[in-house]
């Protein structure tokens, strides 16, 4: 079954941009949107930049700084996960249920 999609408006530095998107990931586009936006500001604040291309590649360098940080965070916790649901595995094996 075909998902819907929808043309979406997101205003980024003044600029009207149009993607097209799954209906149930409106949501997560406009929340980018706000991110993004709060972001720009900031970094606005901080940063003297004449272009707004140096702000956005900072913002996206941000981005993709937090997302390999939050992927490493996770490869971590599934690392330690793993051998912990091994062992709650061979317990639960060893249990017998009685009638």
């Amino acid at each position: 079954m075909p998902t819907e999609t929808e043309k979406l408006g997101l205003d980024i530095l003044q600029r009207r941009i149009f993607v097209t998107v799954q209906k149930e990931h409106i949501f997560y586009y406009k929340e980018a949107e706000k991110k993004i936006n709060t972001m720009l500001l900031d970094f606005g604040k901080r940063w003297q930049c004449k272009d707004q291309q140096d702000l956005l590649s900072k913002v996206l360098i941000e981005f993709v700084v937090q997302l390999v940080y939050k992927s490493e965070k996770l490869n971590e916790f599934n690392e330690d996960l793993i051998p912990m649901m091994e062992e709650l595995n061979n317990l639960a094996d060893q249990l017998t249920v009685k009638p």
